[in-house]
Order: C-alpha cells, then sequence, then structure tokens
C-alpha cells in the first residue's frame, strides 16, 4: 500500500516489513492487496488475497490492525481471500471473498459491521452470503463484480448473472432476514427479473440516482420506480460511439456531469448530465438563455439545484406549466407541458 498526503511530495510504502499486512500463503514477501476503501472516520480498510488475516485497517492516527480470520457461515480459519471493499452510508465493510485455492474463482459476499471499536474484532458481527439464489431471491450468481449503494438506501450488487440489490440498514450484518433481491421490470413486457443472466462487470450510480451498468452486451441506463427497474437506455456500438460492447468498467466526474466508459476498445465519455447537488441553496444557473424550441432541442439546462429539490417552470403570470422531483445539482427541461406538448414562446420562470 501506497499512502502519500495531500501537498505533499511524500509517499509512504507500507508492506509485510511495517504494517499488519502479510504476504501470500507460501511465500516470503509476495503481499496481495486486493481492495481499498476510507471510512467516514479517517480510516483506510485494506482487503488481501492469500492471507492469514483478509482485512487490516490503518487508523486516523497511523496505526495498523489485523482483523480476523472470520469464521463460521462457510468461512474457515483456512488462509481467506478477500479482494474488493466497499463501505456503505451505515459504515459497513462490503467485501467480495475469493477461492482461497484458486484466486481466480469467486465464493460470495460478506457483509461486516466493525462494531464500537474498528482495531479489534471482538465485537464485530457478519454475515457471508456463498450461495447461489433461485425466484428472485439470493445472488444470482456468486462471482461479484461491483457493489454500489444508491440515494435510497439500496445496496446494488452486480455479478456474472445479474443484477441484486439489498434493502439496506443499520443492521444489515446481523440480521439473518436481510436477503439479496433480484430487481423486476417495472415494464413486465420485459420480461420478469431485470437484466438476469447478464454479465455484468461495474456499475455506477449518479447523482440523479440513475444506475449505470457495464455489461458484456453494451451500457445499461437504468432508474428505479415503484414497481422495478425502468429502462431508460441501451447503448451498444449499433447506436452509439461505444467501439466495443464489452463494458469494463465505470467512473464520473460529477462536477461536469461526465461519465468515463472502459471497453476492450478503448475510452468512451459521455455527458451523463447528471451533477452533483449543491450544498446549499443558491443563484441557478440556467442555459441556453435564450433557448430556441425546436423538435431536436436538447432541452434547457438547470444548473446548481440542491438535492431532493422541487422545480417548477411557471409563466409571468405563476401558472405552473410542469413540475419536476429531482436529485443531483442537475434538470434538463426538454421546453414542454405536462401534457408533453411544446410550450408556445414567451418568457418562464423556473422557481
Amino acid at each position: 500500500v501506497m499512502v502519500a498526503s495531500p501537498g505533499s511530495t511524500t509517499i509512504s510504502t507500507y508492506n509485510h516489513t511495517n504494517a499488519t499486512l502479510e504476504p501470500a500463503d507460501g511465500t516470503a514477501s509476495y503481499v496481495i492487496v486486493s481492495g481499498l476503501a476510507s471510512d467516514d472516520y479517517g480510516a483506510i480498510w485494506v482487503s488481501q488475497t492469500g492471507a492469514a488475516h483478509g482485512l487490516h485497517v490503518y487508523d486516523a492516527t497511523g496505526v495498523w490492525s489485523a482483523l480476523g480470520p472470520y469464521t463460521g457461515q462457510g468461512l474457515t480459519t483456512a488462509t481467506q481471500s478477500f479482494d474488493r471493499i466497499y463501505i456503505d452510508q451505515f459504515d459497513h465493510k462490503w467485501i467480495v471473498v475469493r477461492d482461497e485455492r484458486n484466486f481466480k474463482l469467486y465464493r460470495g459476499l460478506m457483509v461486516l459491521d466493525s462494531g464500537d471499536d474498528p482495531s479489534r474484532d471482538d465485537d464485530d458481527v457478519f454475515r457471508y452470503f456463498n450461495a447461489t439464489g433461485a425466484a428472485g431471491q439470493g445472488l444470482p450468481s456468486t462471482t461479484v463484480t461491483a457493489i454500489a449503494e444508491d440515494l435510497d438506501g439500496r445496496l446494488w450488487v452486480a455479478t456474472t448473472a445479474g443484477l441484486a440489490y439489498f434493502i439496506n440498514t443499520s443492521f444489515i450484518a446481523d440480521d439473518p432476514q436481510s436477503i439479496p433481491l433480484w430487481p423486476l421490470w417495472k415494464d413486465r413486457s420485459l420480461g420478469a427479473y431485470a437484466l438476469y443472466g447478464l454479465v455484468v462487470n461495474d456499475l455506477y450510480i449518479d447523482p440523479a440516482n440513475t444506475l449505470w451498468v457495464a455489461s458484456n452486451e453494451g451500457l445499461w441506463q437504468l432508474k428505479y420506480e415503484e414497481g422495478g427497474l425502468v429502462l431508460l437506455r441501451h447503448y451498444d456500438t449499433t447506436n452509439s460511439p461505444l467501439p466495443s460492447d464489452q463494458i469494463l468498467a465505470l467512473t464520473a466526474d460529477t462536477e461536469r456531469g461526465m461519465l468515463f466508459v472502459a471497453t476492450t476498445g478503448g475510452l468512451v465519455q459521455f455527458t451523463s448530465g447528471a451533477t452533483r447537488a449543491s450544498a446549499r441553496e443558491s443563484a441557478l444557473t440556467v442555459y441556453p438563455n435564450p433557448f430556441y424550441l425546436s423538435s431536436s432541442s436538447t432541452g434547457i439546462t438547470i444548473d446548481g439545484l440542491v438535492d431532493r429539490a422541487l422545480v417548477r417552470i411557471t409563466s409571468i403570470t405563476g401558472e405552473v406549466i410542469v413540475q419536476f422531483s429531482t436529485r443531483g445539482g442537475r434538470l434538463v427541461w426538454d421546453g414542454r407541458d405536462v401534457r408533453g406538448a411544446m410550450v408556445a414562446p414567451g418568457m418562464y420562470l423556473v422557481v
């Protein structure tokens, strides 16, 4: 693990000689770090593959601690091989588990509540999901590829056989009733379970709470509504600049609303339109102004919103033309009223 302080040119390297990190089983100095995540308390959580202790924490005071091994529910005292790690809003650690005998294989997903003292494991509780589910419950596959939490408290899990989600709570690591669910299509003409059987390589949830799914069959843009997932767009090589349908990874610039898509054929930049919400109410930026209506217009961008805003477009006499409940910091209005008709030329207010 290499650590660089902000504004400093000094880089500190940590391995088995100066930290609790351990060489892989059967080696003298081959330290495999598989995942990193930071929590809200300034600690860095480090997962290892092939080590006796699969989890380590580097706290805000600069002290290392080794945790585990965790046993029970299918985990044994044998070498524990932890992969990527994700920390949710409740400070739970979601850890992808590899097969300790074959690092190319995956065994499932662990969720850990590290208790009041992260340097000790005697107050930890965890649950381990290591079986393939059926009929809409359980993991579609134990090969977990990505984890992401949406703005409404759903914890999404990507696998090589589709998506699942948890209704996340503060006690999920100690609640045997909490199980992963398979999302349904809101439009049942698309089938029952959304993207079931699809090889999913990565997930990204943008500030507007839109779910972007990287798959071997293109890029999917989805939105969760009451009743299931709504398909907003499916991008592939036939309808977008994507050089390949095999999407490997996603990341974003939330300040500019840009989505970066890594494919087997190269990197593509999308304008997702979703930006991080403003921390407090301030003057909005509305553009282009004036706006020229046409059937091919992309719309009027309203920037600088706080999260969970109610935005009304009104006439200068106060008549509400259309209104939106928004997430994130940006909204694009297409110039249509609540009935879907283009508004007449004139002056309109954004409230």
